[in-house]
């Protein structure tokens, strides 16, 4: 089974699982051209893997058929190098995930601001992530910690400490991790944060975008390269891998849901006598 195949596959597991049908399993398919420089997107099934469940998120869609997000970040969820908010990857991962998930209420609420460190993020939880009562983050972290040479172990504690804090409150986690570029990977230490989040997300269970991963992917099978994929400052996104970055992510999403056990009052409810 080609890699294609296997995304399928994988889709239409989740679709299934949620009872929301064949429509679903549709987007396994690369996302419809959206304008001049819109590229198709693909992915490697193991980087679309997010490896961890969502257990609130999938009370949510079961229950409430509902489902809230809070995308947490700084410029890259923000949308900096996007042409406008409906090319930035949070307004793409709610458009996406209203096609694999039709008949659910999505919200993605952008909550990125530029230039954010972790610890910048933290300390405005409470205003921009637990007054919105979401029932996922995508927390984007680590760039600009890096770009700033800021300690790798207080990062680290930093991270932990917020996932804690949203796991207390009932909020599933996604972590995104820093993006590649060729300014970027030339920083000391800036392969340390990757891979320090992908250890908290092997340690916690949480599940992890692998950003770094997926844009070397996209390079390596010839959707991009660097001046396709990257503004000019060799650091932010354009248009067209915002938009791979939004449809990755609600295939990921998708995908993690469907791990996670049916609640057990629409599991009586699926198995009572019709």
């Amino acid at each position: 089974m080609d890699t294609r195949s296997r995304i399928k596959t994988g889709i239409m597991t989740a679709a299934l699982a949620l009872g929301l049908g064949a429509a679903a399993a549709s987007a396994a398919e690369p996302a419809p051209t959206a304008g001049a420089g819109r590229a198709p997107c693909h992915c490697p099934a193991e980087l679309v893997a997010l490896g961890g469940a969502l257990p609130h998120s999938a009370t949510a869609l079961h229950g409430r058929r509902a489902l809230t997000i809070v995308a947490l970040g700084s410029s890259s969820t923000y949308g900096t190098g996007a042409s406008g908010e409906a090319a930035t990857y949070p307004r793409r991962l709610e458009i996406e995930l209203g096609r694999m998930l039709p008949g659910v209420h999505l919200t993605v609420i952008n909550k990125g601001i530029p230039g954010e460190v972790a610890a910048d993020m933290l300390a405005r939880l409470d205003r921009d992530v637990f007054a919105l009562k979401p029932d996922l983050v995508v927390w984007q972290t680590g760039t600009n910690d890096a770009l700033h040479d800021l300690p790798v172990d207080r990062f680290a504690r930093q991270t932990v400490d917020g996932i804690a804090r949203l796991r207390k409150a009932g909020i599933d986690v996604i972590l995104m991790e820093p993006q590649y570029s060729p300014k970027l990977v030339k920083r000391p230490h800036y392969a340390e944060y990757i891979d320090v989040l992908r250890a908290i997300g092997k340690r916690v269970h949480v599940p992890v975008v692998r950003r770094f991963s997926i844009m070397k992917a996209w390079e390596a099978d010839g959707q991009f390269v660097d001046a396709t994929m990257l503004q000019s400052d060799w650091l932010h996104m354009r248009d067209a891998s915002y938009a791979c970055l939004g449809w990755v992510v609600a295939q990921s999403i998708v995908t993690a849901v469907a791990e996670a056990p049916v609640p057990a009052v629409n599991r009586q409810l699926s198995q009572a006598p019709r």
